[in-house]
């Protein structure tokens, strides 16, 4: 997990790393020859080196407080995309960050109840958002014990923008 400023802190219950299956419902939609994923909300790097695995090139950012990053610059030939599960408790911070980022190429695991909230009404009003339907409830990987936990109590889906995704809803082929 990142480090944040003092005035946006995640909570504790946010310590829970995406589980591969997860990952790999989002990377079937990536090519690793023209992607290059910022993974900025790294935990123990579990995730990171999974996408490595699967050949994409990673980085987790020039800073370890998200707030405080740089958009990273994709190699020639690839283009940047942020693929992560942010903490949940902040995530209405980092959907205004990554705007006023100007970022627009991302990959979000958020509770899909986001999808009904204010905030993002606002946010689909400036993006074309895509959806990755996760196909049951996620088991989120505990940070403590490197194991995965019960299922979580909500549905998760990955919130897309700027990826050309094959319909605007998607369900996994995995």
């Amino acid at each position: 997990m990142s480090i944040y400023t003092s005035a946006v802190q995640p909570q504790k219950n946010d310590l829970w790393e995406t589980p591969i299956r997860s990952l790999d419902m989002m990377l079937e939609h990536l090519d690793p020859s023209l992607h290059y994923i910022w993974e900025p909300f790294k935990g123990s790097g579990h995730s990171t080196r999974h996408m490595k695995s699967q050949g994409f090139q990673v980085t987790n950012g020039n800073n370890s407080d998200f707030f405080k990053q740089s958009v990273p610059i994709a190699p020639p030939g690839m283009k940047t995309v942020l693929v992560s599960n942010p903490p949940f408790s902040i995530k209405r911070e980092i959907l205004k960050h990554l705007e006023a980022l100007g970022v627009h190429d991302v990959a979000l695991l958020l509770p899909a109840p986001v999808l009904f909230t204010k905030y993002f009404r606002e946010y689909c009003k400036v993006h074309q958002v895509q959806v990755v339907i996760h196909s049951k409830r996620c088991a989120f990987i505990d940070t403590t014990t490197g194991k995965a936990g019960g299922s979580a109590s909500f549905d998760v889906a990955w919130i897309c923008v700027g990826l050309d995704l094959p319909c605007d809803i998607n369900f996994p082929t995995i």
